[in-house]
Order: C-alpha cells, then structure tokens, then sequence
C-alpha cells in the first residue's frame, strides 16, 4: 500500500524542516513564517527589552523554533512513528492489488507469507495456492483495470463468487479495508449520528438508527430517493399517525 511509502518520506521532511532552522526554502510557508515574525512590532515585548527583562525583538523567530516549531514537529514525528509500527505489514497488502503480479515474484510471495504468519486463522499454503491463479485473474479477466480498492472490495462481498474461490484471499482483503489508518471515518459517523439522533428523536433504537447512518453516509443521494415507495413501506404496518390527505392512495 502507498501509505508504506509515504510515512517514512512525511517522516523525513519533518526532519529536514526542523535541521533547517531559519534556512527554510524560500517561498515556503515557514519562510513567510519567519518573515512575518521578524517585522513583528510588539511594543510590550519592546518595553520589556528596555527594561532589561527580555531577549532582543530580532530573536523572536529563534524563539518561536524552540518553543513552538520544534516541539510541534517532535511531536508529530513522535505519533506518526507510534501510529505506523508496522509498515511492512501495510505495505504487504499491495500483493493483492494490480501491481502484485507485476511485481517480483519471491516478493510477493514473502508479503502473503509474511500476512499468513501476522494473522494465524490464514493458512499460508492455501494461501500461496489461491495467489497462483488470483494473479492470472486480476490481470485478464474480471478484475483487469481495477484499483486495489476495486479489487479488494469485490473479493471481500460475501455476495460474490469471488468469496467462495479464494477464501484466504478474500479475508485478507476484508482485514485490509477495515484497518483503520486514520479517524476521519469514525469523526464523520459520529457527525452523522449526531445529525440524526436529534432531541426529537431520541428514541432511534440501534437497527433503525444505523439504517439510517448507512443511508446518510452511503446514499443513495436524496434526489434520487423514490419516496412513494418509501411512503407504501411505511404505511404498510398499522400507524398511529394517519396521512391527513382522505384521498391520498399510498396511506388508505
């Protein structure tokens, strides 16, 4: 996965941000940064210099490193390691997309033996067997020209064929969409439910309000909603409310 490229890069650029100091590439943003800090015209920062009691107005931007720049940038590298511990095993999962097979062949052989080994219920020599046809399949036939994200999400519906020939394959790919990589996902959810667990309804138990989440995140697009069929749905069980229209067909 690309992910397994670009932490260690993202890395490495924090790095080369902070060892420059107040050498920062002009044009860059930190170099407007330093800038704007330099032409700062804080007459209390002035005041106190005349007193004695605070370093020269020209240190400010060196200040402005050791205080905030650097410790923001330490922290960063600091929860991106600690978030990305395990790279190799990320990186593993672009056996099964459409630059698998293109690969080296002893390579893509150690990620799937490598992800046999991380997740135990996995047999590596079904494993191993599954993978030889699979790469004929995704380069000629029905997954051709598919993103990873294509390819993994039709191997993992349990609605599928595809399921059902390659098993191993399939909960692997099922394990890779559901790795969690950042939080949006879980914010975004929380936003929805937010939307629609209002004062007002307050009473959503659990399967009608995640109905309605998947509906909200998923779609279909609100113009795109056959709300005569809706309305047949839900007039098809006995209501305490009736429709106030005596003549309307859907509600009598």
């Amino acid at each position: 996965m690309a992910i397994k490229n670009h932490v260690p890069v993202t890395i490495e650029t924090l790095r080369i941000i902070k060892a420059a100091g107040e050498w920062q590439p002009e044009g860059s943003f930190l170099a407007q940064v330093e800038e704007k800090v330099a032409n700062l015209n804080i007459s209390a920062e002035e005041d106190r210099v005349r007193r004695g009691t605070a370093l020269p107005t020209d240190t400010l931007w060196a200040r402005f490193q050791t205080q905030f720049m650097e410790p923001y940038i330490d922290g960063l590298i600091e929860h991106l390691e600690l978030r990305f511990q395990q790279l190799g095993i990320l990186g593993a999962f672009s056996s099964l997309g459409p630059q698998g097979p293109q690969a080296d062949e002893s390579r893509a052989i150690s990620d799937l033996q490598l992800l046999a080994k991380q997740f135990p219920p996995i047999s590596e020599m079904a494993l191993l067997q599954e993978w030889q046809s699979y790469k004929v399949l995704i380069t000629t036939v029905i997954l051709k020209d598919k993103s990873q994200l294509e390819i993994m999400t039709a191997m993992a519906s349990g609605y599928d064929e595809l399921h059902l020939l390659y098993p191993n394959l399939s909960l692997l790919s099922a394990i890779a969409l559901t790795i969690p990589v950042s939080s949006v996902n879980c914010e975004r959810d929380f936003s929805a439910m937010n939307r629609i667990k209002t004062d007002l309804r307050n009473r959503l138990q659990g399967n009608s309000l995640t109905a309605c989440m998947k509906m909200s995140i998923n779609g279909p697009q609100v113009k795109d909603l056959q709300y005569s069929r809706a309305l047949e749905i839900f007039f098809s069980k006995p209501r305490r409310i009736a429709c106030s229209d005596a003549t309307c067909q859907l509600c009598h």
